[in-house]
């Protein structure tokens, strides 16, 4: 059976790693029985991505930069399976 869903009571995680350098985790927020692709954007309004524009990849993690403590980022993510089915997890970085 194929399935997709968001795991409960999980969050990706944000960590300054240098100045205005940015690593995003999100291993554990989507479940599914077969491997996922995810598409990535972020952006300084909801749903926007004037910052990163749709960025597919394998991956649950990724570093980004410029970055500004000052400013909030809008991070969309969105995980597709092999059978089409799709789940969008939204979360905002607070400036």
């Amino acid at each position: 059976m194929l399935y997709l869903y968001l795991q409960t009571g999980t969050t990706l995680t944000v960590d300054w790693i240098e100045g205005t350098k940015v690593q995003i985790v999100w291993n554990g927020v989507f479940m599914s029985a077969t491997p996922l692709i995810y598409e990535v954007s972020i952006g300084r309004i909801e749903g926007g991505s004037d910052v990163l524009q749709w960025i597919e990849t394998l991956d649950t993690h990724m570093e980004i930069s410029p970055f500004h403590r000052s400013t909030d980022y809008f991070i969309t993510i969105t995980a597709i399976n092999s059978a089409g089915l799709y789940e969008t997890y939204n979360y905002v970085i607070i400036g």
